[in-house]
């Protein structure tokens, strides 16, 4: 328990640390500088889909695995698919983005996370939580807090510090984690079952996350093509509340999801209310009061108070995400990745036909925002729906 109580901790820390960092951004940089940051954060979250599916895979079987040797050869293979896939991200970046020094620096700071995540991926699903600590403490706390340190000096030091605190901090204690697994007692055809086998339940996840980090982002790109990049620096102040809370449902459902595998596996168990109630009034909590906050910082602190209403408007997309975070774990586990596929692809579908009916009218922020909450929520609604249509026809 104290060990779990660390771990919420410190990925509190974080959110804490990125709030400080972004309100730093809407203090000090201008509007046009703020759209570039949120650019560059696309490629960034780019970055968490560069394992291919592969970090799927621990999450599926490696909480049913019991032999340390079998857990290493899943950990090998996540880890050479994601510097690979981060290595091809980069370098589409750099021809895209023609080498901008703002998105290089978040690419950089995103290959360090993309590698980072898999070793934590490992350690979670083995229920090493002290383990994930470390790792969470070292490669994700400690050189978020030099950045933020630097960015309140002056910002064109943080584009220097920011990359290099984090890809430093992953080579230095990423290491002694690596070393320690035994890769050369592995058969080539042992790696190789084992990569086919990883591939027959990453391909869909793959192509499952893509839709879902293309749902993410969609409304940026909208915000950028039809109202420009200083409208889309408004747009990334809007969203801080969201963008800072977004991860906390699966914050807190990481600590239980090896439960939720297991129970669904071995027992036969669908529905978790009791872990669903705590994580939507846990994250309702948080996001209460991270709008009293804001409107006292943001009011306070920056030039931005008539954007308030619309920032408090956004931050109400996190609440569905408290109940898919759960579903999508019982999905995973019954191997219905097909389903989450089709599902994330009609709400993306659902979102891109909002948003080509409203570039057909007057385009405005709020209706974007009014669309974002709308497809968090339905994607809520689709997921339940779904995992109880699969209840019905199992039984």
């Amino acid at each position: 328990m104290r060990s779990k109580i660390v771990y919420i901790g410190l990925s509190y820390s974080i959110q804490f640390l990125n709030i400080i960092l972004n309100l730093l951004f809407m203090q000090r940089l201008s509007v046009q500088t703020l759209g570039d940051l949120a650019i560059a954060k696309v490629w960034l979250q780019a970055f968490d889909y560069s394992h291919l599916g592969s970090r799927f895979a621990l999450d599926r079987f490696l909480p049913v695995l019991h032999q340390a040797k079998q857990r290493h050869l899943y950990l090998l293979i996540a880890l050479t698919v994601v510097i690979t896939g981060s290595l091809l991200v980069l370098f589409v970046s750099l021809i895209a983005e023609q080498a901008n020094s703002i998105v290089l620096a978040f690419c950089l700071v995103g290959i360090s996370l993309a590698v980072g995540n898999v070793l934590k991926a490992y350690f979670r699903a083995t229920a090493d939580i002290v383990q994930v600590n470390n790792i969470v403490a070292r490669l994700y706390v400690l050189p978020l807090t030099i950045s933020v340190a630097f960015a309140a000096y002056d910002f064109d030091w943080f584009l220097w510090v920011y990359p290099f605190s984090f890809v430093s901090a992953l080579l230095y204690f990423s290491v002694p984690f690596i070393i320690q697994f035994k890769f050369k007692t592995f058969s080539l055809i042992r790696i190789r079952i084992v990569f086919f086998k990883v591939l027959s339940v990453s391909k869909l996840l793959f192509v499952n996350a893509l839709i879902v980090y293309s749902t993410l982002i969609v409304d940026r790109l909208f915000v950028d093509l039809t109202l420009g990049r200083d409208a889309l620096g408004q747009y990334s102040i809007i969203m801080f509340v969201f963008a800072s809370l977004f991860t906390v449902p699966s914050i807190l459902t990481e600590l239980i999801f090896p439960k939720i595998v297991q129970q669904v596996v071995n027992d036969g168990k669908r529905f978790f209310w009791k872990e669903t109630v705590f994580v939507f009034f846990t994250t309702l909590l948080i996001v209460v009061i991270s709008n009293v906050v804001m409107y006292f910082i943001v009011v306070n602190y920056t030039p931005y108070e008539k954007l308030i209403p619309l920032m408090q408007l956004a931050s109400l997309a996190v609440l569905p995400y408290s109940f898919s975070s759960i579903i999508h774990h019982v999905l995973n586990a019954l191997d219905k990745r097909h389903i989450l596929m089709i599902t994330n692809a009609s709400i993306l579908i659902i979102a891109c036909i909002s948003f080509y009916f409203l570039s057909r009218g007057v385009v405005d922020l709020e209706s974007i925002i009014l669309i974002k909450v709308f497809v968090a929520l339905l994607n809520a609604i689709f997921l339940l729906f779904v995992l109880k249509m699969t209840v019905g026809r199992n039984d």
